[in-house]
């Protein structure tokens, strides 16, 4: 990555890396290296450089072109590629829709990918083959069911095994995620998902919106815990894919540009509005939650939009930008280099930061939070946290800190993590009015303070 936020890709040439491709900003999020060629003098790149969408394209090392485009679509990035093990060459390329969609580039894999995942309401992951390329492990999923692992056997055409996550799961009636669409505010075309309670009337409940990390990541169809757990419960669970969200083309992704607490939180304000206007959602029984960016947003909804939500879950969010993107390690230069470009410059524009930081609007919090927080977190550090939580014992303001003393940005420990959720559920129980069971020994050795 540069200095600008572009990137340069190199290719070895004797001792020396020459420049052999470029893009600038706005194509830089959306390039990446798939793999080289046998040989190496190909490289197969991920890049929206000469169109919208991230396309899967061929290029000369000796010449800088572009020499092949081999898979793209008009409306949808193509996120993931699996590559034949003896030639090298893509076989099969995923565009990132409202599902994933699976292109078969090689024609001879057609069949046996039909025979791996014959269902057309679920959606095929490659994970490897055989040295040979006999056999092929593939991940079969559905939104409303456990992944499951199949090996293929490709001169016989048979499944040899299949082994399901998590089989448990089956004796369960489990909720789908549906896809929704609608206009944000100023025009923009913005896509999500909606995850109803089972066998409960659609209309007029407790909500949760639940918002993704990254920010440059997006939300999919897939089997999610969280999501299964928040519908059992009795809530409607409201994900969207925001602007700055990947998969859906470099203006899209890019319209995020400086929009922390801007359009981007807009984008969620009018998904909370179209799901009450079709009479789905509650509009006074509505939480905002998530982790990362996600929780970040969930400070954002409660300190610049109170009177939208009922309460708010925020695991390990920034409060503070400036303080958020200075403390970024310096062996992270590309990370502080892209959030300075996207977020903003906390030594040049300070007070723009400032302008969009939760803490900054701190007096207007006055529903109650849940804030959590990993004691061993480099990415968004514990003062984030504890500012917040400082400052609203201050003022008087409902909340409950948890602090994982053990816990990274991301959580591993099993105990810790249903203590969680089992926290989650209490406080989402008590301010949304869902279910909320008693609490197991799943927890127990949980280390928390």
């Amino acid at each position: 990555m540069r200095g600008d936020g572009g990137i340069d890709v190199c290719a070895r040439a004797g001792d020396t890396w020459p420049v052999v491709f470029s893009v600038g900003h706005e194509d830089a999020a959306t390039t990446s290296l798939a793999r080289s060629s046998q040989g190496g003098r190909y490289f197969y790149l991920l890049t929206s450089a000469g169109a919208e969408t991230t396309r899967l394209v061929k290029l000369d090392t000796r010449t800088g072109e572009i020499v092949e485009i081999l898979a793209e679509a008009p409306d949808a990035d193509v996120c993931s590629v699996w590559f034949d093990p003896v030639t090298g060459r893509p076989r099969a390329a995923a565009l990132s829709r409202a599902r994933k969609q699976t292109v078969v580039l090689d024609e001879d894999a057609a069949l046996d990918a039909h025979r791996l995942c014959p269902d057309p309401e679920a959606e095929l992951t490659f994970l490897g083959s055989s040295d040979d390329d006999r056999l092929w492990l593939g991940a079969v999923s559905r939104a409303d069911r456990s992944p499951e692992y199949r090996i293929l056997d490709r001169v016989t055409g048979s499944i040899l095994h299949r082994i399901p996550q998590r089989p448990e799961l089956s004796a369960f009636d489990l909720a789908t995620p549906e896809p929704i669409e609608f206009f944000s505010r100023d025009g923009l075309s913005v896509h999500g998902y909606v995850t109803f309670p089972p066998a409960v009337a659609r209309k007029g409940l407790p909500t949760v919106l639940l918002v993704h990390g990254g920010p440059w990541e997006r939300d999919t169809w897939r089997y999610d815990g969280l999501l299964q757990l928040l519908a059992d419960r009795g809530y409607l669970c409201l994900q969207v894919n925001f602007r700055g969200s990947t998969g859906y083309g470099k203006a899209f992704l890019n319209a995020g540009d400086r929009e922390w607490a801007g359009l981007m939180h807009q984008d969620l304000v009018d998904a909370v509005g179209h799901v009450t206007a079709q009479g789905w959602a509650d509009p006074e029984n509505i939480a905002i939650m998530g982790a990362s960016y996600g929780g970040y947003a969930a400070l954002v909804g409660a300190a610049f939009t109170p009177d939208l939500f009922r309460c708010a879950v925020d695991l390990c969010g920034p409060a503070n930008l400036a303080t958020v993107i200075s403390s970024i390690p310096a062996h992270w230069t590309a990370a502080r280099t892209l959030m300075a470009k996207r977020v903003g410059d906390p030594e040049t524009e300070p007070e723009f930061c400032w302008e969009r930081s939760p803490l900054s609007r701190i007096d207007d919090i006055r529903i109650p939070l849940l804030i959590v927080h990993g004691g061993k977190d480099i990415r968004v550090r514990r003062e984030e946290s504890e500012a917040i939580v400082n400052a609203l014992r201050e003022r008087g303001v409902p909340h409950r800190y948890l602090l994982y003393p053990e816990e990274g940005h991301f959580f591993r420990s099993r105990a810790n993590w249903m203590h969680l959720l089992t926290s989650v559920e209490e406080f989402l129980a008590e301010h949304l009015g869902g279910a909320a069971e008693e609490p197991g020994p799943e927890s127990d050795g949980a280390l928390v303070s």
